[in-house]
Parts: C-alpha cells; sequence; structure tokens
C-alpha cells in the first residue's frame, strides 16, 4: 500500500512537472508569435513606404514581386520555427508525464 501511495505521489510530482512545462512552453511559444507579428507589421510598413515612394508601374510591379518573395521566404522560416518549437514543448511535456503514469504499469 505504501509503494501504491509513493508511485501515486511520484506521479503526481511528474504531473506538476508536465504541466510548468507546458505553461513555459506555451510561454515561449506566446513570445515568439508575438516576435514574428512584430516583424511582419515591420515588413509591412516598410513595404507601404517604398509603395509611396514609386515612381512608375513598372517599378512598382518589381517591388510587389520583390515584396511577395521576401513575405513567402520569411513565412517558411517563421512556419518552420512554429513547428519545431510546437515539438519541442510537446515532447517536453509529453514525455516525462507518460512515462510517469505507464511506470506503476510495468510488469517487473
Amino acid at each position: 500500500m505504501t509503494e501504491n501511495i509513493g508511485n501515486i505521489r511520484q506521479t503526481a510530482k511528474q504531473f506538476e512537472s508536465s504541466v510548468s512545462s507546458a505553461v513555459e512552453g506555451l510561454q515561449e511559444y506566446n513570445l515568439k508569435v508575438l516576435e514574428i507579428a512584430r516583424t511582419n507589421a515591420d515588413a509591412a510598413f516598410d513595404y507601404a513606404k517604398q509603395v509611396i515612394s514609386v515612381k512608375s508601374p513598372s517599378e512598382l510591379i518589381g517591388l510587389w514581386t520583390s515584396h511577395s518573395r521576401k513575405q513567402f521566404d520569411a513565412l517558411s522560416a517563421q512556419t518552420r520555427e512554429l513547428t519545431e518549437l510546437g515539438k519541442k514543448v510537446s515532447s517536453a511535456t509529453v514525455e516525462p508525464l507518460t512515462s510517469a503514469v505507464a511506470k506503476p504499469f510495468k510488469v517487473a
């Protein structure tokens, strides 16, 4: 009985640790999303400033093409960053909890 209580306490500590990891990971993820939003907003304002100074339709098309390409590349990189961060957060949260929950059920 005492062993079961010890296992339950250990599982509860692992659960608490996993929840703490999840909260920290979500904070890190949210900060990354805010950083990306700021970067994209800055890029949009820079583009708007450049559009205002355009002197010809062909210059506008070139500017638009360049901006679109940069934004597509940035979006691809940002998506990769968020995907990797999401994987890191989920594995740091789920793996310890899974092993802690499964531990009492392992056959010796």
